[in-house]
C-alpha cells in the first residue's frame, strides 16, 4: 500500500493503529517503512485500543497534520468507525488500509475514497483468476443456485494447495523434506499472483488494491513487490 500510495503522487501520510494488535502494528510498521524508503513522510502517527469508539481526538491531528493519506490497517469495523468520523469532521486524507477491510459488513460510506489491499480479486482479469471463479462457481451455489463467488480465504487455499501439488511434483517424491526444498526454490502463478519465497519462507507475491466509491468495491490494479 506505501508501493501504490506512492504511485498516486502522495508524499505524506499519517499512520493510526490498534496498539495491542500485532497484525495492525505490524502492518503500520512495514507500512511506515516502506513508505519512508520511497521518499514519503509519517507526519504523525498515533495508537488506540481495539475498544476505543471515539476517535475525534486522533482525526484532529490528522487533519491539523495535513496529510495527504491516513493508513488506517485495521478490521471493517474500526474503519467503520473512523472513516465515518473522519468524513464528519471533514477530514480530507485518503484512507487506506490492509485486507481487515475484505468484509461484506465494510460500511461503504465510510470507507469511501479509501483503498485497500487484499490477497486477490474477482476483478482481475487474468485467465488464472477468471477460470478459478469459474471453477468455484460450478461447485458452490448460493441458496437461489447462483455461483458462489471465492472470498480472499477460499483463493489462499487453492492457492496453498496448488502450491504443495506443484512443490511434489517438482521434488519428484512425497517426501517431506524434500518436498520442503521444492517449496523453498518454487515459482508458480496462482490466482493471488506469482508466488515465491524468501529465505524465511515468508511468500513473496503481489497485492491486489481495492478502490471504494460510490457505493462500490472495485478492483484497481495489482501492485507488485
Amino acid at each position: 500500500m506505501a508501493k501504490f500510495a506512492a504511485s498516486q503522487g502522495h508524499k505524506t501520510a499519517f499512520i493510526m493503529y490498534d496498539q495491542g494488535n500485532d497484525y495492525v502494528r505490524g502492518l503500520a510498521e512495514f507500512f511506515e517503512a516502506a513508505f519512508v524508503e520511497g521518499g514519503g513522510t509519517i507526519v504523525g502517527k498515533e495508537s488506540y485500543i481495539s475498544t476505543d469508539t471515539d476517535f475525534s481526538a486522533i482525526l484532529t491531528k490528522v487533519a491539523e497534520s495535513k496529510a495527504e493519506v491516513l493508513f488506517l490497517p485495521d478490521y471493517y469495523p474500526i474503519v467503520n468507525l473512523v472513516g465515518a468520523q473522519a468524513k464528519d469532521k471533514g477530514v480530507t486524507a485518503v484512507m487506506m488500509g490492509g485486507d481487515g477491510w475484505d468484509s461484506a459488513d465494510l460500511d461503504v460510506a465510510a470507507a469511501d475514497g479509501g483503498f485497500y489491499s487484499n490477497h486477490y480479486d474477482p476483478g482481475d482479469t487474468r485467465p488464472i483468476v477468471q477460470q478459478w471463479l469459474v471453477a468455484y462457481g460450478a461447485e458452490y451455489k448460493d441458496d437461489q443456485g447462483n455461483p458462489k463467488v471465492p472470498d480472499a480465504l477460499a483463493t489462499l487455499a487453492y492457492d496453498a494447495t496448488n502450491l504443495l501439488l506443484a512443490a511434489i511434483e517438482k521434488a519428484g517424491v512425497d517426501d517431506p523434506a524434500k518436498v520442503k526444498d521444492a517449496l523453498a526454490s518454487i515459482n508458480v502463478e496462482g490466482v493471488s499472483g506469482t508466488i515465491t519465497f524468501d529465505e524465511f519462507h515468508n511468500p513473496i507475491k503481489s497485492a491486489a488494491v481495492i478502490g471504494v466509491s460510490d457505493g462500490k468495491k472495485e478492483y484497481i490494479g495489482t501492485v507488485n513487490p
